[in-house]
């Protein structure tokens, strides 16, 4: 029978809190990388990269691989695009604009969110925790229109960083209210103070900058709760993985069983 709360095999070789110190460990090994080699991009990589690798090997998740490919393009991709709009820029770039290192910067965001998810089930009793996410046909039309609707709005309203702010809380409160999940909540802040700090520290030591007025030591407003929609994104993206295989996977192989 399909267990939703199943973590990664590896989870099970280690404590919660030590399962949570290799991925603070992790987030610390991307984070300096970036503020101390980020003016040599290629350089910066290499940590980068080898980290991602090695916590996919840890992880041994096939649908964790598949977001990471996922997350990395996309992510990627969709700076490329605002970046050509003048948005912001980076300091240090290797092609169309973007640092070498962007790409699996943007698949270990995903690597973190969803091992830090994961992880929330091993805390006893998981019971407790409310998650009771939609089928996959919703989550997916809900996954499907947040996107499209949070870049629209940043084409749109970038110059007006404090309205594009109250689009993302709103867009925020849309997720967490369809998705129904208090992990996947807790995933979403996470991913705000890691992304913020990152960002501020950035920032501030030129790694990239922001063209727009109106900023807080640098940083648009926007792009605070904007960490916390990243976080949202790819864990919806991650249980819609999850929902497919228990409403289609699972139900093909019982139904042969049952034949």
């Amino acid at each position: 029978m399909y267990n939703f709360f199943t973590p990664f095999p590896s989870y099970r070789n280690f404590s919660p809190i030590t399962n949570f110190g290799i991925l603070f460990v992790f987030l610390l090994i991307n984070l300096v990388s970036v503020w101390i080699l980020g003016d040599i991009p290629w350089l910066a990589s290499f940590p980068i990269a080898f980290s991602g690798f090695l916590a996919l090997l840890y992880s041994r998740s096939k649908k964790l691989f598949l977001t990471y490919i996922a997350f990395a393009l996309a992510g990627a991709l969709q700076e490329i695009f605002f970046i050509s709009f003048g948005i912001w820029s980076y300091k240090d770039t290797s092609f169309f604009s973007i640092p070498l290192y962007l790409p699996f910067i943007w698949g270990n965001i995903s690597i973190l969110c969803i091992s830090f998810f994961k992880g929330i089930f091993t805390v006893k009793p998981f019971s407790l925790w409310l998650h009771n996410p939609p089928r996959f046909f919703i989550l997916t039309l809900t996954l499907t229109f947040a996107i499209v609707f949070s870049l629209v709005s940043i084409f749109l309203f970038w110059e007006r960083p404090f309205l594009l702010f109250a689009l993302f809380v709103l867009i925020d409160i849309f997720l967490i209210y369809m998705v129904r999940s208090v992990p996947f909540a807790l995933v979403g802040i996470t991913a705000l103070l890691c992304g913020s700090l990152g960002d501020l520290v950035s920032v501030a030591t030129q790694r990239w900058t922001y063209s727009v007025g109106g900023t807080v030591f640098g940083v648009p407003p926007y792009i605070f709760i904007g960490w916390d929609i990243v976080g949202l994104f790819i864990i919806a993206f991650y249980i819609s993985l999850e929902a497919f295989e228990k409403e289609y996977l699972y139900k093909e192989k019982e139904d042969k069983n049952v034949s």
